[in-house]
């Protein structure tokens, strides 16, 4: 298991929260917890070279936050690290990949976002 803590995340109304990013691989995903609430990231390697991010959960406590980005961060770092492609089952995914076009070298060469 994989664990490291991202930048603060400050809005107007809440004061700076250390984001803990965690690789839970047990349960197939990546979690970021601020305050006790977690936010997470869920995967399935669809083959050996192939993991797909299906479904992004940020509670209302932690959205507006930032808390999805560095989830997908997370992820795609690992699978950047491990050498896999990505396929962004998840919308919210292939939002973050469409508007992060140097993300997209990552996704197998028959997807797109």
């Amino acid at each position: 298991m994989h664990s490291r803590t991202a930048t603060s995340i400050t809005d107007d109304s809440t004061p700076a929260s250390a984001v803990r990013l965690h690789h839970n691989a047990r349960e197939h995903r990546f979690e970021a917890s601020v305050d006790g609430v977690t936010a997470r990231l869920d995967y399935e390697m669809r083959d050996d070279r192939t993991l797909a991010l299906v479904h992004t959960d940020v509670p209302n406590a932690l959205q507006g936050h930032g808390i999805g980005s560095h989830l997908v961060q997370a992820a795609l770092e690992y699978a950047d690290a491990h050498d896999l492609r990505v396929l962004p089952v998840c919308a919210y995914v292939r939002c973050y990949m469409a508007q992060h076009p140097g993300t997209q070298r990552l996704l197998p060469s028959n997807a797109s976002v």
